[in-house]
């Protein structure tokens, strides 16, 4: 093999191989490629490196060798002679004998982790659902790293939530028609409600203090309020709906708000109650895939794959403004911070974060991923 010059600041790692999330076979993305590391020198310390940068901590973490989870021939090795000492954040700052690409290895040599998962101390990290891959992951936000979180049975995922107070994933799936939810590392999958066989729920979200779901259904043109357990099932609104999508709230004011891409693309809102119903704006739309309301600014974020357009504007719909616009974009979820907004990009196959002001354009791990739909972002502490 040839050596390789590598930008490591764009190196990213993952877990493949294994049903459990936290162990597998650990692939490195390089120059626009996965590739495996030769397990000589691979000890506890250079998994406990691998494992920080897929936010599991460092405790416990240990170095699996001789393609124990599997691998895949087809793949490079990126690695060999890896030498970390344990205390550095990503594995770019370790040491190793020879260039990236250059190896004496084969792949029954390729090196795993075994991390310690624990959920109160994971780190910041983003939800994403693949419905081309058909998985749900969990990206590290510091790192971009992800791993998986094994379903029993997953189709088409699109809205996605977390719950912190629980530690629960809330997702639609709308190849089974289903609403389920699972623990972060893809234990306790439950179906919360089977929806009938024309049901399309691209859009899902909760309200933690209130403990609800709400959900939209582009089949059956209605937008959706239940428990968090799947009972007390009612309509907030089943008129005059087209293809609603989206939706996001106000939880302090108890306010839902949605995107309708149908023959009239419009935004739109209402109380949980579907009382006080009101068109925010209808006009500059075409295919407005994601929505998310904006707690620290009091304002709505808007993210549309027919205009390629990411827009802000107040709750009552005015003082719209453009922020970002990329032609070649398809756009479909979105989500906020104090600081960023993130949305998800089928034509750049990732995620994508942006400074509050459009600037910035930055992607968020790598760009491998078949069709990524909704997107959650999680902050310790709020």
């Amino acid at each position: 093999p040839s050596p390789i010059v590598v930008d490591e600041s764009h190196i990213f790692v993952r877990l493949v191989g294994r049903g459990d999330h936290n162990e597998g076979l650990v692939e490195v993305y390089i120059n626009g490629e996965w590739g495996t590391i030769c397990d000589d020198m691979w000890d506890d310390r250079e998994a406990k490196v691998v494992c920080e940068m897929l936010g599991f901590g460092k405790t416990n973490a240990k170095a699996v060798s001789r393609a124990y989870y599997g691998t895949d021939n087809s793949i490079i090795i990126f690695l060999d002679d890896v030498n970390c000492t344990g205390e550095e954040s990503h594995i770019a700052q370790c040491t190793k004998i020879g260039d990236w690409g250059l190896h004496n290895c084969d792949h029954r040599e390729d090196a795993g982790v075994n991390c310690t998962f624990d959920v109160t101390t994971i780190r910041d990290f983003v939800l994403v659902a693949d419905s081309y891959i058909q998985e749900i992951y969990r990206m590290d936000l510091e790192t971009g790293s992800y791993s998986a979180i094994p379903q029993y049975s997953v189709n088409t995922p699109i809205g996605i939530d977390y719950d912190p107070l629980t530690h629960t994933v809330f997702y639609s799936d709308v190849g089974l028609h289903l609403i389920k939810s699972t623990d972060l590392d893809g234990n306790n999958e439950k179906i919360l409600k089977r929806l009938n066989s024309v049901a399309i729920p691209d859009g899902l979200v909760i309200d933690v203090q209130n403990r609800l779901i709400f959900y939209s259904d582009t089949g059956n043109d209605v937008i959706v309020k239940m428990n968090m357990d799947g009972t007390g099932v009612v309509n907030v609104t089943n008129t005059n709906l087209d293809e609603p999508r989206a939706v996001t709230l106000d939880v302090a004011n108890q306010v839902i708000y949605w995107t309708d891409w149908g023959a009239h693309p419009k935004i739109e809102k209402s109380n949980y109650d579907g009382s006080n119903r009101q068109t925010l704006i209808d006009s500059g739309l075409k295919f407005p895939n994601g929505l998310v309301y904006d707690g620290t600014t009091n304002k709505l974020y808007l993210c549309d794959a027919g205009t390629n357009k990411i827009e802000v504007m107040d709750t009552n719909g005015q003082n719209r403004q453009l922020i970002f616009q990329d032609a070649g974009a398809h756009f479909f979820g979105i989500d906020v911070d104090s600081q960023y907004i993130y949305v998800s990009d089928w034509t750049k196959d990732g995620v994508i974060r942006l400074n509050k002001d459009g600037s910035g354009e930055t992607p968020v791990g790598p760009p491998s991923f078949g069709k990524l739909n909704g997107i959650s972002l999680y902050h310790q502490g709020g």
